[in-house]
Parts: C-alpha cells; structure tokens; sequence
C-alpha cells in the first residue's frame, strides 16, 4: 500500500519473509518503487527462527526509507519484548554490515506507552523534498 502526497511517500507491509528463499524476485519490485519517506513493516518474519529480523532488512535496503516503524512486533511474543526485538534488529544491521549512513531513522515503539501517541508527518515539511537517488512518482506494475 502507498499513499504519496507531492513529496511524501508511505510504504506498509505486513509479515515479512523468507524472502530470498521464497520470493527473491520481490527485491526487483521493490526497487522500482518510488522514493520512500516512511516505512511501516513488521518486524515480524515466518522465517524467524532461522533468518531472524533479516529480511526487514532487506525491506530497508530495498525500498531506502528515510524512516522505518518496526510493528508486529509483540502480536507474536509478550508485549515487554519490544526491546529484545529492538537489539535483534539493530545486531542484524551489523552482521549484514549496513553502513550507518545507509540505515534509516528508526522509530521504535514500545507497548503500551508509545502505542497511545499519535505518528504524525506533514507532508509539506522540506525534509521530504526530493534530491537525485530513484525518481518519484506512480509504482509501476510488475511484468508477469
């Protein structure tokens, strides 16, 4: 789902993975898509237990968000876990040596305090004006 304003872009998905084994060919859909402001994703994948938070990685390597809000996250494990997954997330980043300056802004939520404030992005601020990287602009339809 994508919902782009004139200079804003939000991109959701829901449970993630495996990814490169099941359906490698979404990493070419994914780079045909407009510029991304702000991802929201689960932090969640099926292939947990082997590829841990992996392949929410590769949805941030893929689709450049300038900020990424981890969800899911405690629909699967108690709602104190937020953190432990936090840790799991930014370990990931490491061990796939993500640089820094390649990583988004994250905004990281933990239940229930953060659950109850608003996410608000104005669409107008200069911060989403766009500079050189993909274009902006309609998502393309994959060729079957």
């Amino acid at each position: 789902m994508i919902h782009e304003a004139p200079h804003f872009t939000f991109i959701w998905h829901n449970t993630t993975g495996p990814l490169k084994e099941e359906d490698p060919a979404l990493f070419d859909l994914m780079d045909t898509l407009p510029k991304t402001d702000v991802e929201l994703g689960s932090i969640v994948s099926l292939g947990y237990d082997t590829n841990g938070v992996r392949d929410e990685v590769y949805y941030n390597v893929h689709i450049l968000p300038k900020i990424y809000i981890p969800g899911h996250m405690t629909d699967v494990a108690v709602p104190s876990s937020s953190l432990e997954w936090k840790v799991s997330y930014l370990k990931t980043l490491d061990a796939m040596q993500i640089p820094r300056n390649q990583r988004p802004e994250i905004r990281w939520t933990v239940d229930p305090n953060d659950y109850l404030r608003p996410l608000v992005y104005d669409p107008r601020e200069t911060r989403w004006r766009r500079t050189g990287g993909r274009p902006t602009g309609q998502c393309l339809s994959p060729k079957r």
